[in-house]
């Protein structure tokens, strides 16, 4: 990790931090302080340095493997995001039939994006215009599948236990059980 640190500006680590964070490219930009404005270019064009994005790719699967709790997002930010996943489909990344990342980043379907592949070429005033060559989105199956286990809609194969099972719940308990879980519940 502290190989792929180095070499990256303060603004960038910021970004960094703020994108795993949350997943929004421009909240995190205008966080890590670039210009409001511009905001939506800068977090494009650091999605895709080379030097940013296996940093952001690494820190990502860090958390989400060792099921690190740093406060990013409740129950309810989690299936927002994957039902903007599941439901983005190329057209999201079209306008007038040229692909526009910068919409899909201000309306947040960037984050459907699985891969993007990109190159620069000479453009105007000596500066490198990024040429976009393709565009994979998440497989929305598997988006689906992750919808439905928070949901809860897969139900235990075997239920097993132990002890006395105390059947009589009258209906101030179950007012009381209901009242409970709802206010534990992030949603």
């Amino acid at each position: 990790m502290k190989e792929m640190w180095k070499g990256l500006t303060d603004k960038q680590k910021k970004f960094i931090v703020f994108y795993v964070q949350n997943g929004n490219g421009t909240q995190s930009a205008i966080k890590a302080g670039y210009a409001k404005d511009s905001a939506h270019v800068q977090a494009f064009e650091n999605l895709i340095k080379p030097n940013i994005k296996p940093v952001v790719d690494w820190m990502t699967n860090y958390v989400i493997t060792n099921s690190l709790d740093i406060s990013i997002c409740s129950k309810r930010d989690i299936l927002q995001k994957l039902s903007r996943i599941f439901t983005a489909d190329q057209s999201n990344f079209l306008q007038n039939g040229c692909i526009d990342v910068n919409q899909s980043i201000k309306d947040g379907s960037i984050v459907a994006l699985a891969e993007l592949t990109t190159r620069r070429i000479a453009g105007h005033d000596d500066e490198e215009d990024v040429i976009i060559e393709k565009i994979k989105l998440h497989d929305p199956v598997k988006v689906a599948a992750e919808i439905s286990k928070l949901q809860g809609f897969y139900e235990p194969d075997k239920l097993e236990h132990s002890g006395d099972i105390d059947s009589k719940l009258d209906a101030s308990q179950l007012k009381d059980a209901i009242k409970e879980v709802l206010e534990d519940d992030d949603c």
